[in-house]
């Protein structure tokens, strides 16, 4: 039913642990050429209804039910019944390969915007005066039926997409990499967090409550202000980072497509251009065999300076690369966006290459 994919229990078998180990349900996925195919294609693991399994899936087929079920796509919709009464406009909001809005992630708000969300779901569904979300849908959220199991000190339910501690009456959202929308009504307080990994989230819920120490809004600081505005434009500017030699090895090896044996990054060949003008690469994701690979063409900045580029249907990214020594070539890679930066080491010895990756997600090396 919706409400069995509204509380992630659809019953279908799927692998995305809450943990630092490799969501392999979502990767193949995102591999794959038709994303609701993929995700009707999963066999049964138990009766619906029945058990929580955290599963973007279910949030990407109720993305295309509503897609269906209205003129509008999920995202259009969203813009003209939610964003638009609350003033959000900078919305960034990625699909699948059919065009279909994801559902289970992939949308990229500023904080106060989604402060902004969090605020609605404290008010009980009332922006300026107007019921923007019924009220029962948020008493729904507060009251969240499901126990996630995570084993923490204290019980995490789930509910129409927000998770729940009753014990000290909060509501979040949860996103990709600890991004948060933290909801204390006891304290009237809404905070919001850009991702971080492995953040104590109950902790960071107590100190928030504790430091709400005044019942009014604070008197204005100018010099606080200005203070903090230099504090993120600081943060902002990127710093180069240091750079090898380039190696000899750089003109022998660009121009060749090197191929890899099946691994769970889903990288099946690269290509690298380290001696044009416009240095970069190419990696296919996807099988060898499949001719529904994905083929990324990225620059590469080779003088300690990230190099962005938009990638259609995904994230932009942006990526920087190094001779860590005359065989060995480093290179970074940021999902602007996302928060996820992973870097490759390629260990070049004749016509072989041996690659080691690592994530700032917890993805294992491989």
């Amino acid at each position: 039913t919706i409400g069995d994919l509204l509380d992630m229990r659809s019953g279908l078998e799927w692998r995305e642990p809450l943990t630092d180990a490799p969501p392999e349900s979502l990767l193949e996925m995102e591999r794959s050429s038709d994303w609701i195919d993929f995700i009707l294609d999963r066999p049964m693991a138990q009766p619906p209804g029945q058990t929580f399994n955290y599963n973007s899936g279910d949030w990407h087929l109720l993305s295309a039910i509503l897609g269906r079920r209205t003129p509008l796509d999920s995202a259009d919709y969203a813009r003209r019944v939610l964003f638009e009464p609350l003033g959000i406009r900078d919305v960034r909001w990625r699909r699948d390969r059919q065009g279909i809005p994801i559902g289970g992630y992939g949308i990229y708000l500023e904080p106060r915007d989604m402060a902004k969300i969090g605020y609605l779901l404290l008010h009980h569904g009332e922006w300026a005066g107007q019921q923007v979300v019924p009220r029962a849908w948020t008493e729904r959220v507060f009251a969240a039926p499901v126990d996630m199991h995570l084993g923490a000190a204290v019980a995490v339910r789930y509910g129409k997409g927000w998770w729940a501690v009753p014990e000290k009456h909060v509501v979040m959202a949860v996103g990709f990499l600890g991004q948060l929308i933290i909801v204390l009504p006891d304290v009237d307080v809404v905070a919001v967090v850009t991702g971080r990994r492995n953040r104590p989230i109950l902790l960071l819920i107590d100190r928030i409550a504790a430091a709400a120490a005044s019942a009014r809004p604070l008197a204005d600081d100018d010099a606080g202000r200005a203070r903090l505005a230099a504090r993120v434009e600081a943060a902002a500017t990127e710093q180069a980072s240091a750079v090898g030699p380039p190696s000899p090895l750089a003109r022998e090896i660009s121009g060749r497509r090197w191929s890899f044996e099946r691994n769970v990054l889903g990288l099946s060949a690269i290509t690298f251009d380290l001696v044009g003008s416009d240095p970069g690469f190419i990696a296919e994701i996807g099988s060898a065999t499949s001719a529904e690979r994905l083929r990324i063409a990225a620059r590469i900045g080779l003088d300690g300076l990230f190099r962005q580029r938009e990638i259609p249907g995904g994230p932009a990214l942006a990526a920087k690369g190094s001779w860590r020594d005359e065989k060995t070539f480093d290179v970074v890679v940021r999902m602007l966006g996302d928060g996820v930066v992973r870097t490759y080491a390629f260990a070049f010895s004749g016509n072989e290459v041996e690659v080691s990756s690592s994530a700032n997600q917890g993805a294992p090396v491989v």
